[in-house]
């Protein structure tokens, strides 16, 4: 024969706690409530490693093996969106055009004047 399962009443059920049910001040808070929204020219100290939260010795001072995520990930949210901004950084930075590669007149005129300036040089 099949056990009957067991069903473990809560503590809420008992008339003492029945306000905690309905009270704001025992609700949880939402994810976007949580977080602390700062400026975007604070938003290099969420991915800095100088500003890391925990520490890279442990209490005894012993190196800590595991680097854990940036819990100022989770408390602080940057203003104004920041994902987008790095994304169309990141592209306008792919398409800004690459230096010139100096062609070999340029290299020969170089050479000649770095020649005639030592030669001033020399002559002193």
């Amino acid at each position: 024969m099949a056990k009957k399962k067991v069903v473990k009443s809560s503590g809420l059920n008992d008339e003492r706690f029945s306000r905690i049910k309905s009270d704001p001040m025992f609700a949880g808070m939402k994810n976007s409530e949580k977080k602390v929204v700062i400026d975007k020219r604070f938003a290099a100290a969420l991915t800095d490693e100088r500003f890391a939260t925990r520490g890279k010795v442990d209490m005894r001072g012993r190196k800590q093996n595991k680097v854990f995520g940036n819990n100022m990930l989770d408390l602080y949210e940057v203003e104004g969106g920041e994902d987008d901004d790095d994304e169309e950084a990141v592209k306008e930075k792919k398409k800004e055009p690459k230096k010139k590669v100096k062609t070999s007149q340029n290299k020969k005129q170089e050479d000649k004047e770095l020649g005639d300036f030592l030669m001033k040089i020399m002559m002193m």
